[in-house]
């Protein structure tokens, strides 16, 4: 099952910079499934497609607000924000993580409209033979971002925008 998700993905996003990024975004949802808390409890397709619009408005150039709040949208976003392998770069630039962000979620609109559960179902086969933190290099002790101490009242991003406490 997890091979049959693994393939179309792969197709659909071909160019390195996207693929890093996709697949670093489904190692993210991962994790905040297997997360133990009330917020990842109940998570299923449909949560995780209202998750990535609610990233997509979140991320815009254009800040739009999701239509309900969504923990792993909230989640996404944050990693966004201090993940390196999230970020932007010069040849990942934020309009074209958008553009992926739009063909993830119409991805998995087509997935889940022939068999509801299939792209959780996919990315769990996919993912739990591996070890997160050495097959993948993600240090779950590091997947909440990191909170702003008393001394550092400016948060640093990944896109290197610094952002005074007022605007977050």
């Amino acid at each position: 099952m997890g091979r049959s998700l693994l393939e179309p993905l792969q197709r659909e996003f071909s160019s390195e910079p996207t693929w890093s990024f996709v697949f670093r975004l489904l190692v993210e949802i991962y994790a905040f499934s297997c997360n133990r808390s009330l917020e990842a409890r109940g998570l299923d397709d449909g949560r995780i497609l209202d998750a990535l619009k609610v990233l997509r408005g979140r991320l815009g150039t254009i800040y739009v607000p999701g239509s309900a709040p969504s923990p792993l949208g909230e989640f996404l976003h944050e990693r966004c924000e201090s993940a390196q392998e999230l970020g932007t770069s010069r040849e990942f630039p934020a309009a074209e993580r958008e553009k992926v962000l739009v063909r993830l979620e119409n991805f998995v609109e087509r997935l889940t409209a022939k068999t509801p559960g299939d792209f959780l179902n996919g990315l769990t086969n996919l993912l739990s033979p591996l070890d997160l933190k050495i097959d993948l290099g993600y240090d779950p002790e590091a997947n909440q971002p990191q909170k702003p101490t008393p001394q550092s009242q400016y948060q640093q991003r990944a896109s290197g925008l610094i952002v005074p406490p007022s605007l977050r």
